[in-house]
C-alpha cells in the first residue's frame, strides 16, 4: 500500500546456491556486491562461520536448508517474506520437507504431483502459507503464482457479485457472469493484495 514501508532486502549465506565449484555457482566478493547493490543488507555475509567449500554435496545443502528453516527463519517478524534462491537449494529444501512429511512431523499441500521430485523452472515463483507452533513449522500450503492470483481474483469477484447483485449461490453466480449488470463494476479497479490475507503464523 502507499503508506507501507519499503521492503527490506537481506542477503543470507544460508540461501546461497550449492557450491559445485563451477563459476556459475559462485558469487562476487561481498565488497563488490555491496557497491553494486547498496539497497541490500549484506551484514550476514560478514558473520564469521565455517566456510561453505566448493564441491558441496546435496546432503550438505539439505542440511543447510533444514538448519535455516529450524533456526533463523522462525525468528523473522515479518508477516510476508520472499525467499529468492537457486534450483539446487530449492530441490534439497523440498527433499528435507518430504523427510518431515514421511516422519509425520509436517503436513503439506501442493498443487502439483511429485512435488518433492519436481525441479523449479527458471524464474519460477510460488506462494506458500506456513503454519507454526512454538516456532516449529507444522504445515505448508504451496501454490503456483498463477493459481494463487486466480484464487484472489475469484474471491474478489465472488465478493463483488454478492455485494452488488445479492448472489450467494455458486450456480447462480456462474449463470450471472455474462449478464449486463457485471459491466457496471467490471471496469472498476481494485487492489488484489487487499483481499490476500497476511501470512501470519498460526
Amino acid at each position: 500500500l502507499k503508506n507501507d514501508p519499503p521492503p527490506r532486502f537481506v542477503a543470507l549465506e544460508a540461501l546461497r546456491e550449492k557450491r559445485t565449484g563451477f563459476a556459475a555457482d559462485e558469487r562476487s566478493s561481498v565488497d563488490i556486491l555491496e557497491g553494486e547493490f547498496p539497497h541490500v543488507d549484506f551484514s550476514d555475509l560478514h558473520v564469521e562461520r565455517p566456510e561453505i567449500l566448493p564441491g558441496e554435496s546435496n546432503a550438505a545443502v539439505r542440511a543447510r536448508c533444514k538448519s535455516f528453516f529450524e533456526g533463523d527463519f522462525p525468528t523473522f517478524q515479518d508477516d510476508s517474506v520472499a525467499l529468492v534462491t537457486h534450483k539446487g537449494w530449492l530441490r534439497e529444501l523440498r527433499r528435507s520437507l518430504k523427510e518431515r512429511v514421511d516422519a509425520g512431523d509436517l503436513h503439506t499441500d501442493f498443487d502439483m504431483n511429485d512435488w518433492d521430485q519436481t525441479l523449479y523452472k527458471n524464474a519460477e515463483v510460488r506462494v506458500a502459507k506456513i503454519g507454526w507452533d512454538s516456532n516449529k513449522m507444522t504445515s505448508l500450503v504451496s501454490r503456483s503464482v498463477e493459481n494463487a492470483l486466480g484464487s484472489i481474483v475469484g474471491d474478489r469477484l465472488r465478493h463483488l457479485l454478492e455485494e452488488r447483485l445479492g448472489v450467494d449461490n455458486e450456480n447462480h453466480m456462474k449463470k450471472t457472469l455474462s449478464t449486463p449488470e457485471l459491466s457496471s463494476f467490471a471496469k472498476e479497479p481494485f487492489v488484489m493484495h487487499q483481499s490476500l490475507p497476511p501470512m501470519k503464523r498460526t
